[in-house]
């Protein structure tokens, strides 16, 4: 029983640990570049499906599972509203783009465990837990 609570604690932090990679992540977008703005905009599905699989192994309730949602709300609404100018005018694009990489900076900072701000680089393995594998 200790080991599979173990396993699961271990896939747990590994999922949070790949959805703060995908959110401080977020690039620059230079908004003349159709490559830049389609290169940004697969970047943030990528860490749209990692806040969603880390969705799926934290508890909704905890401080993680809000914060992952916070980011999803965030994220879904982006894309969205991309590309419409109904909801997202060309003229505000940019700086709206920028608050929602802040936004997703501040929710790394909320998935940080004891106060760690950067998350481990990507080629960086996850902590592990004694008894387990990846």
């Amino acid at each position: 029983m200790k080991l599979l609570v173990a396993r699961r604690r271990a896939r747990r932090q590994l999922a949070i640990v790949k959805a703060r990679q995908a959110l401080v992540a977020l690039p620059d977008i230079d908004w003349h570049n159709t490559d830049s703005e389609q290169h940004a905009r697969q970047d943030l599905h990528d860490a749209a499906a990692a806040v969603d699989r880390a969705l799926k192994e934290v508890r909704a309730s905890s401080a993680e599972g809000q914060a992952l949602k916070y980011a999803q709300a965030w994220m879904t609404a982006w894309l969205q509203g991309w590309g419409d100018p109904n909801l997202i005018p060309s003229t505000h694009a940019a700086p709206m783009y920028q608050r929602l990489v802040d936004a997703m900076h501040t929710v790394s900072l909320r998935l940080a465990p004891h106060g760690h701000a950067d998350p481990p680089d990507s080629d960086e393995p996850p902590p592990q837990i004694a008894g387990t594998h990846p």
